[in-house]
C-alpha cells in the first residue's frame, strides 16, 4: 500500500537550507575549520548526533534541531572526504 506523502515545497526547501547554512557556519565557528582525521573520527561524531536524534524523537522535543546537527556533520564529513583531507581507516 503506498503512503499518500503531503508535498515539500521549494520555500520550505529553501528555508531549511538557509537554516542548515547557518548552523555549519556556527559549527565552523566553534570549532575551526579543521578536517576530521579519519572515517572513523566521522563515524564517531555522526553516531553521537544520530544517538541525540533518537533521543529526541523517542522524547518528541528537539527533532528540528538534531536534524539539522547529523545534516552539518554528514555535510562536513563529505567536504573532509572529498577534500582528500580524511583517512579513510
Amino acid at each position: 500500500m503506498k503512503i499518500n506523502r503531503p508535498e515539500i515545497t521549494e520555500e520550505e526547501i529553501n528555508f531549511i537550507c538557509e537554516k542548515f547554512r547557518k548552523s555549519l557556519e556556527k559549527r565552523l565557528k566553534q570549532h575551526g575549520r579543521g578536517s576530521y582525521t579519519t572515517s572513523h573520527e566521522l563515524l564517531g561524531y555522526m553516531a553521537e548526533e544520530y544517538n541525540e536524534l533518537v533521543l529526541a524523537v523517542q522524547k518528541k522535543d528537539g527533532i528540528y534541531e538534531e536534524c539539522l546537527d547529523v545534516a552539518v556533520v554528514g555535510i562536513f564529513g563529505a567536504i573532509c572526504h572529498c577534500s582528500g583531507k580524511m583517512e579513510v581507516d
